[in-house]
């Protein structure tokens, strides 16, 4: 009996991992990252036995064009895509995608805890038709926070007249 339970819980980690592997993959080619599994183990606990659990990252790969950061908002929610910078527009349907977008700041702060410290993330609303900045109080705390991690943030503003102000928010 005890080893069939042990070979279900084996079962159990594997479609855990499975999963995981299968809930990460549009974040991976969001951020351009590799996940890696960090350890296989097993763990003996005094009620249950021995328990097997896996650990696993998503490591974000560093970028040559820093990271592009959209932003725009539905009904009073914010939503946030972050992608690998590329030398090409990206549509505004390739950015609103519920594969790569986020509601909300908690969640956009947990997308940048994915990019490698040093890096630089760009965040404009000049290339994407339909972008649009929140408000300064939400850039300055996503700026704060971009410090925090040891991400670079460049907020670019385009006026109607042409202007353009750009904002940076720099680790120290």
């Amino acid at each position: 009996m005890k080893e069939s339970q042990g070979l279900w819980k084996w079962i159990a980690i594997l479609v855990l991992l499975m999963s995981l592997i299968l809930f990460a993959l549009p974040l991976l080619a969001a951020v351009g990252g590799v996940l890696t599994v960090t350890s296989v183990k097993n763990t003996t606990t005094a009620d249950q036995g021995i328990e097997p659990t896996i650990q696993a990252e998503v490591l974000a790969a560093p970028s040559l064009k820093g990271y592009e950061l959209c932003s725009w908002q539905i009904e009073g929610d914010w939503y946030f895509t972050l992608v690998v910078g590329t030398n090409r527009l990206k549509t505004c349907d390739e950015v609103t995608s519920p594969e790569v977008r986020v509601q909300g700041i908690e969640a956009l702060k947990r997308k940048l805890n994915l990019v490698p410290s040093g890096e630089q993330v760009f965040w404009s609303t000049r290339h994407v038709p339909k972008m649009t900045l929140p408000p300064v109080e939400i850039i300055d705390e996503i700026g704060a926070y971009c410090e925090q991690i040891g991400v670079q943030l460049e907020v670019h503003v385009e006026f109607p007249t042409g202007t353009l102000i750009t904002k940076s928010f720099t680790p120290e």
